[in-house]
């Protein structure tokens, strides 16, 4: 079975599901158009050995996103959940 999770922090994942991580992708903005839109962000992958130890990869992924970012609106304001 294959799991996606989005978090902001490890510490508020669940032990359970960080222990079983294969790997971590952590996404940067590489570069941006004149407004803030992400156009390539920069993804450093760290994965897990045979120890169960985390190392980061020697190479990033670039993304171009430029023709995704009108799919979505980023600037939708979001209620607060109460």
């Amino acid at each position: 079975m294959n799991a996606y999770l989005n978090m902001q922090s490890m510490d508020l994942l669940d032990s359970r599901f960080r222990d079983r991580m294969q790997a971590i992708l952590i996404p940067q903005i590489h570069k941006q158009d004149q407004s803030g839109k992400p156009l390539i962000p920069e993804v450093q992958a760290i994965t897990k050995d045979k120890w169960g130890f985390y190392n980061f990869l020697p190479q990033s992924y670039f993304f171009d996103v430029s023709q995704v970012l009108d799919l979505y609106d980023t600037s939708e304001e979001l209620d607060p959940l109460t």
